[in-house]
């Protein structure tokens, strides 16, 4: 679908974005193909965004606010948190991975595959790291950059229109910006893009964050620590959507130091895996 609708010849990308369709889909293959996104470890939560100058940074101001590293942070902990009881529950002795055969060769086939900075060999606590990585891009991440957060937050008029559709101005003392914004044609055709992304009957279903390790079959065929850290999981997404849902502005008009509120992250709202 994203090749046919998104980049295709005359394509969304092309009708309403500031650069080609072509040139999105070769500036993606080039960050893929220089590590910058294809790199595994690098691009783990906290290594990703301290590696940006975003958190624990050693140069400059500190952000002051940040709601995607503050909601995001209880979503990767609890994510981690299940990862864990599920290795160690499962590999209840640290030999006992090295003697996995299966998982080794899996382990292996990250090199011919190309895949940059993937470990080459797992204890539990690498293999727990591995499991909250693929598991978090799948979700809170995801849903940062795609899904119900598009039509609702970085896609909304006229407020981060897709492109400028006036050249740039080269002086001062511009008084209007309306010619800069998209017109009718070009505003409905980013509303019907966004809608594209969205997933409004996923929230409070069965396919929100919240049930993400919910599932009947799988856990029928694993332990009863892994069976009670799914609930505890799922106890702690459902209260933080209880957190994020109660969010109002404070005096100064601002919500966790910011002036909107930012529900992006709620996992009753959040799918738990890639779609588009």
């Amino acid at each position: 679908m994203a090749l046919e609708v998104l980049i295709r010849s005359g394509g969304y990308i092309d009708r309403l974005f500031a650069f080609s369709g072509n040139a999105a889909a070769q500036t993606t293959s080039d960050l893929y193909n220089t590590g910058i996104s294809s790199a595994f470890q690098a691009n783990y939560f906290h290594e990703n965004l301290a590696s940006r100058g975003l958190i624990n940074t050693t140069h400059g101001s500190r952000i002051k606010h940040f709601p995607f590293f503050e909601d995001a942070s209880v979503i990767y902990t609890a994510i981690q948190a299940f990862m864990t009881t599920f290795i160690d529950s499962y590999y209840t002795h640290p030999s006992m991975v090295a003697q996995d055969e299966e998982l080794q060769a899996w382990m292996l086939e990250s090199v011919p595959a190309d895949i940059i900075d993937f470990p080459r060999s797992a204890d539990r606590r690498t293999l727990v790291d591995i499991l909250t990585h693929i598991a978090f891009l799948g979700s809170a991440v995801h849903q940062t950059l795609n899904t119900n957060d598009i039509s609702e937050a970085s896609g909304s008029l006229p407020f981060h229109p897709f492109a400028l559709y006036q050249p740039i101005p080269i002086a001062k003392g511009v008084k209007d910006i309306i010619p800069f914004l998209p017109n009718i044609t070009q505003s409905i055709g980013q509303i019907g893009l966004t809608a594209l992304f969205a997933r409004p009957e996923y929230v409070n279903s069965s396919r929100s964050l919240t049930q993400m390790f919910n599932d009947e079959i799988m856990l029928a065929r694993m332990n009863t620590k892994t069976a009670e850290a799914a609930r505890l999981f799922q106890g702690e997404m459902k209260q933080f959507s209880k957190l994020v849902n109660s969010r109002v502005f404070d005096g100064q008009g601002l919500c966790q130091g910011m002036p909107f509120i930012w529900r992006a992250l709620d996992p009753e709202r959040s799918p738990y895996y890639l779609t588009i």
